[in-house]
C-alpha cells in the first residue's frame, strides 16, 4: 500500500536523520490530517521498499517523461494533478486492479481521504521554514552544535 508522494510508510529520506530527536517537516505535514500517523520502512523490510520503487518507476515513467514544465508553480500544479489521479483513479495491474486509496481503506478502513489529497511541495521549502529559526553562524551557516 503506497499512495505516491504520501505513504505510510517511507524511509529515512523524509524524516532527515534516523535518529532525529525531533519530527521532520515531513511528518508534521502528514499527521496533520486528523488520525494520521507517518513511519518509516522497518529495516529489512524488502517488500516495502520494492512498492515504493515501483511507484517511483510509474511516476518516472507516466509523469517525468511526459510532462514538460514551465516553471515550480506549473511543476506543483501538474504534479498535484497527476497525485490525484495516481492515488484515487489508477487502477494498478500488480496490486488486483486497485488503486492506491482502494488498498489503503481496505488496511485501514478509517483513513482519511484527506490524505490522498495533501498537495506536492518542494522539500526545500518545508526545510527553509525551520532553517529561519536556526541561530545563525557565519556566511548564513547555522552554528555547530544545535541545542533547543
Amino acid at each position: 500500500m503506497t499512495l505516491f508522494s504520501l505513504p505510510m510508510y517511507y524511509g529515512s529520506e523524509y524524516i532527515g536523520h534516523p535518529l532525529a530527536k525531533e519530527p521532520s517537516a515531513y511528518t508534521i505535514t502528514v499527521e496533520s490530517v486528523d488520525g494520521q500517523i507517518h513511519q518509516t520502512i522497518p529495516p529489512a523490510a524488502h517488500t516495502f521498499q520494492s512498492d515504493v520503487e515501483t511507484v517511483h518507476n510509474l511516476v518516472e515513467m507516466e509523469f517525468y517523461e511526459l510532462e514538460n514544465f514551465e516553471g515550480r508553480a506549473d511543476f506543483l500544479n501538474k504534479a498535484a494533478s497527476y497525485q490525484l489521479f495516481f492515488n484515487l483513479t489508477r487502477p494498478n495491474s500488480y496490486k488486483e486492479n486497485k488503486t492506491p486509496w482502494e488498498l489503503a481503506v481496505e488496511k485501514q478502513p478509517m483513513l482519511s481521504k484527506k490524505i490522498a489529497m495533501i498537495p506536492p511541495v518542494f522539500i526545500e521549502d518545508l526545510m527553509d521554514n525551520d532553517l529561519e529559526i536556526l541561530p545563525q553562524g557565519g556566511h548564513d551557516v547555522s552554528s555547530v552544535p544545535f541545542f533547543k
